[in-house]
């Protein structure tokens, strides 16, 4: 048992290291090759008033004052906190959160769709 868990956790290791060195080689030797979309988290965090919003929620909740920036660390924090409540008020399809979940679920439907044509045409582009 104790040699079958070191045994598992040597090929965990070897795993995430020909993970992470196939990223390389692909990023070297495939440039040009698409890069994937970002998840809806992302997109929520980075487009849109959430993070000022975020920011603000934080200066309040600390007290700080305005003249001093709010650190990264805790914004991102109430982001994910505000996420969270979002997505678990969008299955209520009469919630306002439902709107904005759908919003960025939308936005993340469309960049896969645009990596998949280009991966396609990449793809085709490799093949000739």
């Amino acid at each position: 048992n104790i040699i079958q868990n070191v045994i598992d956790d040597k090929l965990a290791i070897i795993k995430k290291m020909k993970s992470k060195c196939t990223k390389y080689v692909n990023k070297k030797l495939q440039p040009n090759m698409p890069k994937k979309p970002v998840n809806t988290y992302i997109l929520f965090s980075t487009h849109g008033p959430y993070k000022a919003k975020a920011a603000e929620l934080v200066r309040k909740e600390n007290k700080i004052p305005k003249k001093e920036t709010v650190p990264h660390k805790l914004v991102m924090k109430k982001l994910g906190e505000m996420w969270t409540q979002i997505k678990t008020n969008a299955e209520d399809e009469s919630h306002e959160d439902h709107k904005i979940f759908n919003e960025y679920a939308e936005m993340h439907a469309k960049l896969v769709n645009e990596y998949n044509e280009k991966m396609a045409e990449y793809n085709n582009n490799m093949s000739e």
